[in-house]
């Protein structure tokens, strides 16, 4: 009880903190994906009023109005990106009839959508393309498995809530550690010193055989 008044009392406090401080001004494209893990603020992302920041993670609360909580990033996705993935934790609170809160990720272009989170169903996404694992408190892992299309490109990165107005219950949803994972990419001048070196092992094994 003590932890779901705690929580009602936060979602009020950061939906009056942004109505103060009003949305982030646009964000110039950045040389790779910044500040993923919200360490002390929502520096380098983009947000519109109903998004802030909270002991170490970005929050979206959804608005009254009907409008959406959008938080975005654009980044130079670097060649040899593979994977991409974030954490969520979702909570509705309040009593009335079940809303229709829908929360979307979506990594353009490209991937419009993978992940989408409807507060009457649950998540719904293509498991060909998103793995979803529980990692215990409520907290998910989301991951996009295959980004590799995409690398070598300018990208957004754009999390969204979308709030129904009829009813009484507040959505919010929790966003941390949000990475792009890598595999190396060796440089142009390594390959060829890579097929240098195989071709002189490959003479001297044939001239120790001759002898």
């Amino acid at each position: 009880m003590m932890k779901t008044c705690f929580h009602k009392f936060f979602v009020t406090a950061i939906m009056l903190g942004m109505v103060l401080t009003g949305t982030s001004q646009a964000m110039p494209i950045l040389d790779e994906l910044t500040n993923g893990t919200f360490d002390s603020d929502l520096t380098s992302w983009t947000y519109s009023i109903g998004v802030g920041w909270y002991s170490g993670h970005a929050v979206l609360v959804e608005h009254d109005n009907g409008e959406t909580s959008l938080l975005s990033q654009d980044f130079f996705l670097p060649e040899g990106a593979q994977e991409l993935s974030f954490e969520i934790n979702f909570t509705v609170e309040g009593e009335g009839f079940p809303d229709t809160d829908v929360f979307t990720a979506s990594l353009l272009p490209g991937y419009s959508d993978f992940y989408y989170w409807d507060s009457d169903v649950g998540d719904l996404y293509d498991t060909a393309d998103v793995m979803v694992a529980d990692i215990g408190d409520g907290w998910q892992r989301v991951t996009l498995l295959d980004v590799s299309s995409l690398a070598g490109t300018n990208v957004t990165l754009a999390f969204s809530l979308l709030s129904d107005t009829t009813d009484n219950l507040i959505t919010s949803v929790d966003l941390d550690n949000v990475k792009i994972s890598t595999t190396v990419v060796p440089a142009p001048g390594a390959i060829v010193l890579g097929f240098i070196g195989t071709g002189l092992v490959g003479v001297f094994s044939r001239r120790k055989k001759v002898r």
